[in-house]
């Protein structure tokens, strides 16, 4: 069988929901689907594309012609015309047709037709996908075709055994396959997204000299600050050092590395809980047989052994740390093989100047314990900053910035969304480089809006001002970030980490929200410290914590915490027979405020922060 070259165009390109510098997407008629994720990826990669406005058409069904079409991209197969068909020579997708036909992937139905407009069935899809699996090696001969109810009405069972071998398809609850079914945009983005990644798996495996896959051997901030500096390491040695999994010293403690875009999962390997992107440094706690534990920015969660480095931790010279500089907590992260730093926050009491420490999540250090205020503080709050304030930050900092004037913006925007306008002026300046990026400049959009890794600025929206820019956003982070919602991506309405808040599922970066809050404390600083402890903030202690219409267990459920360490602002604290109750400020825009059980007898749910 003829063998093609597998282009790996995505390193691990699993996308969430970003705006962050990463993956950014507007909501659309994907948001929330259960097939998000492997839509937004093969949008990436240009293999499956909407119509540009936020139509993704994901119950549509597919087509032979369009099925091809997604073949010749995914596998980036060479042009050719050794095999063509009468009712596809003027086709729009002819000549992807005719490159997965010459490639032996896709067949015609007599007659020199192939019928390219003719809804495509589940068992033509599952036939392909395993003529694509079988040229690649993955031929699945020793797997057994699982017995379905409808066994009768697949044509060719022995041919699909790839699809079964590698769980690129299966069958239903019912126990039926239904190979005459058509199939689904979202459900051939499904296929497509695992076939890509197996054989991308492969690739790597081959060019690295390990596993070719046999079935013997499968296994089941950017901102330009006077802030911010960087410095040159010794020569990085972790790319060096990196351990087997399988050979991992119990008496040592070590680090995860990822080598690409990771998801962490929860337990199960199922549920992704978030994502890192390539380089993060996360504290190695266990290996559990196909999975590795892992702590990284407030969250604990598994990865896959194939995704990461483990180093012993004395080994690594060049490690992400933080150090008291000037009075300011400056965080150095390692990016691309050099220290890149920002300033997070105050010193806290426990460092002193050119003291260095270590945190897996911004708070709990080895020295002690650090609160910063920004990181934690709801967004859905107001500034004590009037427009003028906020403008004359700016002009102190950069004197020919196009952000100047644009403060009574931020406060409207405040005003119309309750989203901070010292977050919204904040967010701004770390992503646009204070206004100066070029897709800022060019498209007049200050937060990347749209502005996909695969090519950000051709992605990125173009708005008719900046004014329209900065509305657009607020209305934007509130609805699929700050408020509760069976679409939102809501998890806390605070900056936070990995573990919980915002960037959790806003960027890849793990220290988007640091970044960000550390800005957040800049601008607060310069103008006075107006805002920093202007609130009091709870945290949440416990998973699952329910906000009630009341101080009692039988009052209203109004929305719920799922993660422990999400903050909220303490408005009242209510003494009730079975303990303190909190009155905070609601996320929930159809409610002003609410109430979580803090402390008593049922236990310790929650606690003041400070």
């Amino acid at each position: 069988m003829k063998k093609f070259s597998f282009v790996t165009v995505l390193t691990a390109f699993l996308v969430l929901t970003s705006f962050g510098g990463q993956a950014v997407f507007a909501k659309s008629d994907i948001t929330g689907h259960v097939f998000e994720q492997e839509m937004r990826s093969l949008e990436a990669l240009n293999i499956m594309n909407g119509d540009g406005k936020g139509n993704f058409f994901p119950d549509r069904l597919v087509t032979r012609a369009q099925f091809a079409a997604f073949l010749n991209r995914s596998l980036n197969l060479p042009n050719s015309n050794d095999k063509t068909f009468l009712d596809t020579v003027n086709h729009p997708l002819g000549k992807e047709v005719h490159n997965a036909a010459s490639a032996g992937f896709i067949n015609g139905v007599g007659d020199g037709r192939f019928l390219p407009d003719r809804t495509l069935t589940r068992e033509e899809v599952a036939l392909m996908v395993s003529r694509v699996l079988s040229a690649y090696g993955l031929s699945g001969n020793k797997t057994t075709i699982p017995t379905f109810k409808d066994h009768s009405e697949i044509k060719y069972p022995n041919a699909l055994k790839p699809i079964f071998a590698y769980k690129i398809m299966n069958g239903y609850p019912d126990q039926t396959f239904r190979p005459k079914e058509g199939v689904t945009r979202a459900q051939t983005a499904a296929v497509i997204f695992k076939m890509y990644t197996l054989l991308q798996k492969q690739d790597e495996e081959k060019n690295n000299g390990g596993n070719q896959g046999s079935e013997d051997n499968k296994n089941d901030n950017g901102t330009s600050s006077d802030h911010e500096d960087k410095t040159d390491p010794k020569e990085d040695q972790s790319s060096e050092k990196g351990k087997d999994t399988n050979q991992i010293d119990p008496r040592k403690e070590h680090l995860a590395i990822s080598t690409k875009l990771i998801n962490i999962y929860e337990d199960g390997m199922k549920r992704v809980r978030t994502y890192v992107n390539v380089g993060t440094e996360m504290k190695f706690l266990e290996l559990l047989g196909n999975r590795v534990a892992v702590e990284v920015a407030g969250v604990v969660g598994y990865v896959n052994p194939d995704d990461v480095k483990i180093v012993p931790k004395d080994e690594v010279e060049n490690r992400t740390y933080y150090k008291v500089v000037n009075g300011y907590l400056r965080h150095y992260v390692i990016q691309n093989g050099q220290y890149e730093s920002y300033i997070y926050g105050p010193a806290p009491r426990f460092l002193k100047e050119g003291e260095k420490d270590y945190s897996f999540d911004g708070r709990n250090f080895e020295g002690g314990t650090y609160f910063q205020y920004f990181n934690y503080l709801p967004l859905l709050s107001e500034t004590r900053y009037t427009a003028e304030e906020l403008d004359e930050y700016v002009r102190s900092q950069r004197p020919n910035s196009p952000l100047i004037g644009l403060g009574k913006v931020f406060k409207q925007a405040e005003k119309e969304t309750g989203v901070n306008a010292l977050y919204l002026l904040a967010h701004a300046i770390h992503e646009s480089a204070w206004g100066t990026s070029k897709i800022a400049m060019e498209k007049n959009n200050l937060y990347g809006i749209r502005a996909i890794d695969a090519d950000p600025y051709a992605n990125a929206y173009e708005f008719p001002s900046l004014e329209d820019n900065i509305l657009y956003a607020a209305k934007y982070v509130k609805q699929n970030y700050l408020i509760p919602g069976a679409k939102s991506y809501y998890f806390g309405s605070f900056l936070g980490h990995k573990g919980v808040g915002v960037n959790l599922f806003y960027a890849s970066d793990p220290y988007w929200g640091q970044k960000i809050a550390g800005r957040m404390y800049l601008i607060d600083e310069y103008l006075g410290q107006k805002d920093l402890n202007h609130y009091d903030l709870v945290m949440t202690k416990v998973p699952s914590l329910n906000v009630r219409s009341g101080p009692s267990t039988n009052a209203n459920l109004l929305y719920e915490h799922r993660y422990a360490g999400v903050t909220m602002i303490l408005l009242d604290e209510v003494k009730r027979s079975d303990g303190i109750w909190y009155k905070v400020k609601s996320d929930h825009p159809d409610y002003k405020d609410g109430y979580i059980y803090a402390k008593g007898e049922r236990g310790n749910y929650a606690e003041i922060i400070k």
